[in-house]
């Protein structure tokens, strides 16, 4: 999640007919497939009743993906190695090596591999998305699968970017007025800005395919997850979406989740791990008019995937794949320029990832520059890696454009604003695991994720003892486990209270490493589920059988 406004970070000196790139394929070739040029679109319900008749095969797809994750978490730790591209290059530099990162001590006894794998029938998303260059509007056509694991009469979408502070800036969200239910259209009823409800009486285990359209129109520059920067020509020269699908708001063992919006925009969300299948296609009048503008490309959650013949090729979009993600964001941007984008592939202890940041031009200057950041990313991701298991996704890649103070985190991508390479790069990084794996409600629990965080953060910063030594206020003292509904109303209070107050909370167990192999624990057992903290406060006892009673005078229970 982003640093508040109060608090400033502070700044240091699965498919047939589409072709995966791995390794240096994927590393040379990502600059012509996020920067190919745009056009007008066909239909999107056109384009949305075809695909609903294909989801079904992918569904196997996504079985066997996971089912390759885990053979891959168990293999043993290899050396650790970095390449790395100079700013600007399109080649990739020769190889680095770095150290191998040790193991948490007294983790001996601790798996390496997840044992906790994505559900079998997690919801897959196949989503079409425009974008029109010059209004900022988003036109969206999606396809889900659903699978409930409680009987329904009902189905529940969020439009998270109708929430938190409204001002000319905001941006709007809407949903067409019916969505179709294997097939039937059904009307949907709007219950408040942020919450669809649609009739469906539906048994535990049946799964239905649901279609829906829907637009998200962005008003300007703002920091959070929907917004647009314009350049001189009134076109758009940087843009944020994040939190701005509609998905159906279910949650395993739960139901359906009904958390009130805050005043921290989408912070109280809660999504479920899923599957997803985004194709982007940037429009406008001058694509309208035949124009190019390969200048504005894309950066989206999960793999880039080349868009082949026939109706996979949507106008020379891209197309973006994200197995067991619980969320799909993109940042849009002039990325193709030189000195715009940096890349690296960085070997973990039985993987390797692809790491690509981007910056918008106008920002860069100095030492403000992607290779920066992707220093920092690397270095975060190696560390938390060796702590918390290894990150489980093929592709990380981290934004930076106008308007936004901190960072915003998503599972494999992550945004951030200018002069935000300091302790807000490692806090992002750590949420790939304390939201991206181990899920939460926001609203209701908002320490597991953003406290995890900034205790990995902490670890990784070896700043722990300065969090420790910081003062709470009054107002949030020995409340940590509180729900964002009190924070609304003391939000000057919220930082400290549950940022930092749960890195010192996590402290007074003992050891850290010990607080480390805890978490690690977590993860391996708990990964793509929504947790309590009952499930972390479980997990802690592993380690320290006294921690419910510690964490209890904490306000943790």
């Amino acid at each position: 999640m982003k640093w508040p406004t109060t608090h400033k970070a502070p700044t240091p000196g699965r498919e047939a007919g589409a072709k995966r790139f791995s390794g240096l394929q994927l590393l040379t070739g990502m600059r012509r497939l996020i920067g190919a040029a745009p056009a007008t679109g066909s239909g999107l319900s056109a384009w949305r009743m075809a695909w609903d008749s294909k989801r079904t095969a992918s569904v196997g797809v996504s079985v066997i993906l996971s089912v390759g994750l885990s053979v891959a978490l168990s293999v043993m730790a290899v050396a650790a190695l970095v390449i790395v591209a100079p700013p600007g290059a399109s080649a990739v530099a020769p190889p680095v090596a770095l150290p191998v990162a040790l193991p948490v001590a007294g983790c001996v006894k601790t798996p390496l591999a997840m044992a906790a794998q994505p559900s079998p029938s997690r919801q897959q998303h196949t989503v079409r998305l425009e974008l029109n260059e010059r209004t900022g509007k988003v036109t969206g056509s999606a396809v889900t699968q659903f699978t409930p694991d409680a009987d329904t009469d009902q189905l529940v979408f969020r439009l998270w970017p109708n929430g938190g502070t409204r001002n000319v800036t905001a941006p709007v969200a809407n949903m067409s007025k019916t969505v179709t239910v294997d097939g039937t259209a059904v009307a949907m009823k709007v219950l408040n800005p942020t919450t669809v409800s649609v009739p469906a009486a539906l048994r535990a285990g049946q799964t239905v395919s649901l279609g829906y359209d829907f637009t998200v129109q962005a008003n300007g520059e703002r920091s959070d997850r929907v917004s647009v920067s314009r350049g001189k020509d009134g076109r758009i020269s940087a843009a944020r979406f994040g939190s701005f699908i509609p998905v159906v708001a279910w949650e395993d063992g739960v139901g359906w989740n009904l958390t009130p919006p805050t005043n921290g925009g989408a912070e109280a969300s809660m999504n479920p791990t899923a599957d997803w299948d985004v194709t982007v296609a940037l429009t406008g009048e001058s694509a309208l008019a035949g124009e190019a503008t390969p200048e504005l490309s894309v950066v989206g959650s999960g793999e880039a995937r080349e868009l082949v013949g026939g109706g996979e090729s949507v106008n020379g979009g891209t197309r973006w794949i994200g197995t067991a993600l619980r969320d799909w964001a993109m940042s849009v941007g002039r990325f193709g320029g030189t000195g715009a984008r940096a890349t690296s592939m960085v070997q973990l202890s039985t993987k390797q990832v692809a790491v690509t940041v981007t910056m918008s031009p106008s920002l860069i200057a100095g030492s403000e520059r992607p290779a920066t950041y992707l220093k920092r990313v690397m270095s975060a991701l190696r560390f938390m890696s060796a702590r918390y298991g290894d990150y489980p996704w093929s592709t990380f890649s981290l934004s930076i454009t106008p308007g936004l103070k901190g960072g915003i985190e998503y599972p494999s991508h992550v945004m951030q604003g200018p002069g935000s390479s300091g302790r807000t790069t490692p806090h992002e990084v750590a949420h790939q695991w304390f939201y991206g794996l181990i899920g939460n409600d926001q609203g209701r629990s908002p320490w597991i994720d953003e406290g995890l965080a900034t205790w990995a953060e902490a670890r990784s910063e070896g700043t722990l003892q300065a969090f420790v030594a910081k003062p709470v206020p009054v107002a949030g003292r020995n409340r940590v486990g509180e729900p964002m509904t009190y924070w609304d109303k003391n939000r000057s209070a919220y930082y400290r209270s549950v940022y930092v107050q749960t890195t010192q909370a996590l402290a007074s167990l003992g050891s850290p490493d010990r607080v480390d192999c805890a978490l690690r624990t977590l993860v391996a057992t708990k990964a793509h589920r929504v947790v309590t903290s009952q499930d972390v406060i479980d997990a802690l006892t592993t380690q320290f059988p006294d921690a419910a009673t510690k964490l209890q005078k904490w306000g943790i229970r």
